[in-house]
């Protein structure tokens, strides 16, 4: 009997042992979306495990990407290719590097695949009695129309079934500022797809509201500040021009039929020459109230430079304490590609260069050229957000370029940016 026991247990181990060496490590499901928060379809895909080899990564039987982290392994990064930037003739890329502690399901920006829809009909804003002109808003156009407040409009927008745009009325005949914003409404749950008919239409009660911007300190020897505010719908429309201010404080302007899944977004940065301080408030439009930007970063220093190469070297932020992540942006006439990186996967280096992927299938020419010359944006940020969710969040296109991760909060970022030309 006590041999029988002893063989057991034995056995037992054997099967424990064999279950800890099949383990593969920790999968890692990849995603992608396009400028209103859609499903993308890249060009290509790769990661890379540690500092290991980049390779290819081919969609699975049911069009997923996945991979395995192994046992012992923390930091990995993706890489995505996509068609020409909403369809233009620039390639677009994204690489995302961090560990699995952070996330195990990041999602990559992918704007070039998005079918385009056009939404057009009636335009009316004549209820509000002092309205001028008017202006309407998508993902990634804004018309404005003068000397009318009624009219027919037409606007381009990713394909969304449930599409928003933004109809803004301006109390002057050919001025869309700030000062001349008088009402506005967001239309939700239109299905843009192909041409799409829907009217627009203004109440005499659909005026502005107004919130407080309150003042904030400059850091030493900069000095000026500014604030800024825009409107982010759930369905991806976004509309700017909606605050003013300094560092003595502003105003910003909330318009009608906002709901919850809608996103201001405030902006206060102070710029020195090539580099700025900024704080970003991305608040639920339905919880959106008076707000004090604080500017706690240390800036670049002044003389910041970076070693010019086909792929560029940064020296990384060793100023400021409890970041989470950095965000680099190089763009040139024929590319433009995105960089995030985890405080946790830069671990100890002082130094990013983005990695080698042109030797890899569909990602050719992702590396610049001899005398191409780049503009670049290298930024450190600090959130109240868990680190990975900056990873996983889904996009929107914030201005004409740059998608950015929507995660509500408040996130203070120190930024350089200059150019260089390719020896």
């Amino acid at each position: 009997m006590r041999k029988s026991a002893l063989y057991l247990l034995a056995a037992l181990f054997l099967l424990v042992i064999s279950a800890c060496s099949n383990d593969p490590g920790t999968k890692i499901t990849v995603s992608f979306d396009d400028v209103g928060g859609q499903a993308a379809f890249p060009t290509a895909v790769a990661y890379q495990i540690g500092d290991g080899e980049w390779s290819n990564l081919s969609p699975d039987s049911e069009g997923g990407y996945t991979f395995y982290v192994p046992s012992g392994e923390t930091r990995y990064g993706v890489a995505v290719r996509c068609n020409g930037l909403l369809g233009s003739s620039s390639q677009f890329g994204a690489v995302y590097q961090l560990t699995t502690a952070e996330s195990a399901s990041p999602t990559l920006p992918c704007p070039g695949t998005s079918a385009i829809a056009t939404i057009t009909g009636t335009a009316d804003v004549s209820a509000l009695a002092s309205s001028a002109s008017f202006a309407v808003y998508s993902n990634t156009a804004s018309k404005m129309y003068d000397m009318k407040t009624k009219g027919e409009y037409r606007i381009n927008v990713p394909e969304n079934e449930k599409a928003s745009v933004v109809l803004l009325a301006y109390d002057d005949s050919f001025s869309h500022g700030f000062f001349d914003l008088i009402g506005g409404r967001v239309f939700h749950d239109i299905n843009a797809t192909g041409v799409t008919s829907e009217d627009l239409t203004l109440k005499a009660t659909d005026t502005i509201g107004k919130k407080l911007l309150g003042p904030f300190e400059l850091p030493p020897g900069f000095t000026y500040g500014g604030y800024s505010a825009s409107l982010l719908t759930a369905g991806g429309a976004w509309a700017f021009g909606l605050g003013r201010g300094d560092n003595t404080g502003g105003v910003f302007k909330t318009i009608e039929g906002t709901r919850s899944g809608d996103f201001y977004a405030l902006i206060a940065s102070a710029p020195d020459g090539a580099r700025s301080l900024n704080w970003q408030l991305l608040v639920d439009a339905t919880e959106v109230k008076n707000a004090t930007a604080k500017l706690t970063m240390v800036p670049f220093p002044s003389g910041y430079s970076v070693t010019a190469a086909s792929r560029p070297v940064f020296a990384l932020d060793g100023s400021n304490d409890g970041l989470d992540f950095h965000a680099l942006t190089i763009t040139s006439s024929r590319i433009y590609w995105q960089y995030m990186f985890s405080k946790g996967w830069q671990g100890d280096l002082a130094s990013y260069q983005p990695p080698d992927l042109d030797g890899l299938i569909g990602f050719e020419g992702s590396t610049p050229r001899s005398g191409e010359q780049l503009t670049w944006y290298l930024t450190s940020c600090r959130g109240d957000a868990d680190p990975g969710d900056y990873f996983e969040a889904v996009h929107s296109m914030a201005t004409s370029e740059l998608m950015t991760a929507l995660v509500p909060g408040e996130l203070q970022s120190a930024e350089v940016t200059g150019t260089i030309t390719v020896p």
